[in-house]
């Protein structure tokens, strides 16, 4: 008897995201140009940082850490944005966010996760000396209400993991992790 591994193979066939139709045109025309080697490419393009993607309705979703992917220094981060993107992987349209970041003072960036139950973006800033002092907050998906958060007493050093059916999973992101109920008011 065979045994079968427990593997998923991905096809080569890969779909960049792209700011604008004329980026993707230009990076398709170079990439043409290499013979479809990416090394050889003349064009050079730095991709987004995606957070998170989410696909609701047939519609797909992204949000956007950074300009472009693990920059080395965290204090160039340009914009994050919720975005609504083509199949095609292009930028149909900004929903929230902030941009010219590395034109502010002082240092930000948010990472962004998108609930379970496809009602809120998660917000969690990386730095604490931005004007969120480090807080998470929750964009409400349904309007790009921003809410802050509010923890339970004794858990303000938690931060929020997922939320599901109006539960909040919270975590010390150590060795504790909670289930509560969470109201918006």
């Amino acid at each position: 008897m065979i045994k079968m591994k427990n593997t998923i193979k991905f096809e080569d066939i890969l779909q960049p995201i792209f700011t604008t139709e004329n980026t993707m045109k230009r990076f398709f025309e170079s990439l043409s140009e290499a013979d479809g080697l990416h090394y050889k490419m003349n064009f050079k393009y730095n991709y987004p940082q995606i957070g998170s993607i989410m696909i609701k309705d047939d519609v797909i979703y992204v949000f956007l850490e950074a300009d472009i992917v693990n920059p080395a220094g965290l204090s160039t981060y340009k914009y994050y944005w919720y975005v609504e993107i083509t199949k095609d992987g292009v930028y149909k349209k900004k929903i929230w966010g902030a941009e010219r970041l590395d034109k502010l003072q002082g240092k930000r960036g948010v990472r962004g996760k998108f609930s379970v139950d496809k009602k809120y973006l998660i917000l969690s800033p990386i730095f604490k000396t931005d004007e969120w002092k480090g807080k998470q907050k929750l964009l409400r998906l349904s309007d790009s209400e921003l809410l802050d958060i509010t923890l339970p007493r004794g858990y303000s050093k938690f931060r929020v993991l997922d939320i599901f059916d109006e539960n909040a999973f919270i975590s010390d992101e150590v060795d504790k992790i909670a289930l509560c109920k969470m109201t918006e008011g």
